[in-house]
């Protein structure tokens, strides 16, 4: 009889392949590399597994979404809110493009 361990149960020192971390993040692979580029964001670094292969630690990727799910102290959440709305430029109007035939 086979032993599985069900995917919600962290297994110690369990690499996740990125289907895996998009799941359990619900990022896709471009934001994934976006915030490992980004300090901000503090997303875990992979390991190297094979020539064109990177895996992340479990831990480290359930840590990240740790940290990233805590409730903010109390009136942060209002001071977040209203920041992120001053820096979000206005919506402007798509452009027209003519073609040459309507000319």
């Amino acid at each position: 009889m086979e032993n599985t361990t069900p995917p919600t149960v962290p297994t110690p020192g369990r690499l996740l392949r990125l289907d895996a971390v998009e799941h359990l993040t619900g990022l896709r692979k471009s934001s994934v590399y976006t915030y490992m580029a980004s300090r901000e964001h503090g997303f875990p670094t992979p390991v190297r597994i094979g020539a064109r292969a990177v895996a992340w630690r479990e831990s480290e990727v359930l840590a990240w979404i740790e940290t990233r799910t805590k409730k903010p102290p109390a009136g942060a959440a209002d001071a977040t809110h209203h920041d992120t709305r001053a820096n979000v430029r206005p919506l402007q109007a798509p452009r027209l493009i003519s073609s040459k035939k309507d000319q």
